[in-house]
C-alpha cells in the first residue's frame, strides 16, 4: 500500500506541504473575496453619487428654465413698459403742442 512505498515522514511532509497550499489558496480565495467587496462598494458609492449628480442637473435645469422663463417676461414687462412711456411722451408732446 501508500504506507509502503513512502515512508512515514515523506506522507507528513506531503500532508503538511498540501495543507500549506490549501491554506495559501483559502487566503487568497479571501483576499479576492475582499476586493470584490470593496470594488463593489465602491461602485455602488459611485452609482449613489452619479445618481445624485444626475438628480441636481436635472434640477439645475429646471431652475434654469424657470429663471429663462422670468427673463423672458420681465423682457416682455419692460417692452410695455417703454411702449407706455413712449406714447405717454407722444400724449404730452401733443398736450403742450395743443396749448401753444
Amino acid at each position: 500500500g501508500i504506507n509502503a512505498e513512502y515512508p512515514q515522514s515523506e506522507l507528513a511532509h506531503m500532508c503538511l506541504a498540501a495543507t500549506k497550499k490549501a491554506i495559501a489558496a483559502t487566503e487568497r480565495a479571501a483576499e479576492f473575496e475582499r476586493r470584490v467587496t470593496e470594488l463593489s462598494t465602491a461602485n455602488a458609492a459611485s452609482i449613489a453619487i452619479m445618481t445624485a449628480q444626475g438628480a441636481a442637473l436635472k434640477n439645475t435645469e429646471k431652475e434654469l428654465k424657470k429663471a429663462e422663463k422670468e427673463l423672458t417676461d420681465c423682457r416682455k414687462s419692460l417692452a410695455d413698459a417703454e411702449k407706455k412711456n413712449k406714447q405717454s411722451a407722444i400724449a404730452l408732446a401733443l398736450m403742450e403742442h395743443a396749448d401753444e
